[in-house]
């Protein structure tokens, strides 16, 4: 039997971060996108045996991930995919980090400055998962405060998105409310370019500066029957450190995004080199190469 055991303990003493803002009321959301509530149903306080709430939002609020449907409509039933449907190896492979923070406002990422990261970086690869660094959750705030966050940001070009599909990546990340800035989204915005190719787009992500140039990108959105999108749970999405593929690699360094509502879509049944071929796509054995694997006792060995 597969030594279970040895995987969880080496994860358990990761390095993890969060790469989600936290669900609570008056944070920014999109302008045309209901708010996040939470009310209070049940406390100890009143007399009650527990304390519970009861919330409701938007598929889009807060860290999420917008399935296909969300701008692909059932009139294209092959790409009219909805959360529930879309299949977990899409959010579950190798991270790229691409580090925009000197973009402005309405600036875009080109296909220039996508191709002059890989000869600097490393090349892009099928089922990446590619997010971009805009430093842009520096500004998130609750509402009166969010006007810098929500009023206008940098995002993706079209030529970049268009190269993106050709390189097959899985998904987009981006740390504002939308890889489309405003102009982009009233002229021409890549959301149902990429979408409709099956290309997920994550959203308001944080903390991406703390991560390497490639990791390890796993994320569990909930399973909403119908769903045009979904919130992350927390601990459902783990980042490990995979590059450079050196057995001199001290630990995994983990990432989680954060919502309260749990979703457990995968099992990890075996470790070492079957595992991580279990869970993740070709690419992301192909990008990382040998990759290091923590064992209890502190010594390492590769898959």
């Amino acid at each position: 039997m597969p030594d279970v055991s040895t995987l969880v303990e080496s994860l358990r003493g990761a390095s993890v971060i969060d790469l989600s803002q936290p669900l609570e009321e008056h944070m920014p959301h999109f302008p045309t996108h209901s708010k996040f509530f939470r009310n209070l149903w049940g406390s100890y306080w009143h007399g009650g045996r527990s304390l519970n709430y009861q919330i409701t939002m938007n598929e889009h609020n807060g860290t999420h991930v917008d399935a296909p449907a969300h701008f692909i409509s059932d009139a294209k039933p092959h790409a009219h995919v909805t959360i529930e449907n879309v299949s977990l190896n899409r959010l579950m492979g190798r991270g790229a980090r691409l580090d925009c923070r000197a973009m402005k406002e309405a600036d875009y990422v080109s296909k220039d400055f996508v191709t002059e990261w890989e000869v600097k970086h490393g090349a892009l690869a099928a089922g990446d998962i590619v997010t971009f660094n805009f430093g842009w959750s520096t500004y998130w705030a609750l509402r009166p405060n969010d006007q810098r966050y929500t009023t206008d940001w940098p995002g993706v070009g079209m030529d970049a998105a268009e190269y993106l599909i050709e390189r097959a990546v899985a998904a987009i990340g981006v740390d504002t409310l939308s890889p489309d800035p405003p102009a982009a989204l009233a002229a021409r915005p890549i959301h149902p370019v990429v979408l409709e190719k099956q290309v997920l787009i994550v959203e308001n992500l944080t903390n991406l500066e703390q991560l390497p140039d490639f990791f390890l990108f796993l994320a569990l959105p909930l399973k909403i029957r119908g769903g045009s999108g979904s919130p992350h749970p927390r601990r459902g999405h783990y980042v490990a450190h995979g590059v450079p593929s050196s057995p001199a690699l001290q630990a995994f360094y983990c990432a989680s995004m954060t919502s309260s509502p749990f979703s457990t879509r995968m099992a990890v049944t075996a470790w070492g080199s079957s595992i991580w071929r279990s869970i993740l796509p070709s690419s992301m054995e192909t990008g990382i190469g040998t990759l290091p694997i923590w064992t209890s006792a502190g010594t390492s060995r590769t898959t």
